[in-house]
């Protein structure tokens, strides 16, 4: 967490509840990659097994695997999911492309 900052930004989901953001602080230069991480400090009932655990977007300046395999961001900018070659939506693709927004 000693790279982490406060972002902030905060979001709203009807199923977890208010995320708080956190940039990420490169400590040679001192200066932020903006909002690429976000946690659910006081989700939902349904949800409490997310409190304070960390997401990660694998874009900008982070890169993410799933064993050796580097995960690529699901298209769009509104959510986090991860891509892979097990994990891509299949021929109708994942939300939050262009055309998806009403699924």
């Amino acid at each position: 967490m000693c790279l982490l900052r406060e972002n902030p930004k905060q979001t709203f989901c009807e199923w977890k509840g208010h995320a708080s953001y956190y940039d990420l602080v490169h400590p040679a230069s001192n200066t932020a990659s903006k909002a690429v991480a976000w946690t659910y400090k006081s989700p939902s009932d349904q949800n409490k097994a997310l409190a304070n655990h960390l997401a990660f977007y694998p874009a900008g300046p982070l890169r993410c695997f799933v064993d050796d395999e580097e995960a690529t961001a699901q298209d769009g900018n509104f959510y986090g999911g991860w891509k892979t070659s097990e994990i891509s939506g299949g021929k109708k693709g994942m939300k939050g492309g262009p055309g998806t927004l009403g699924w």
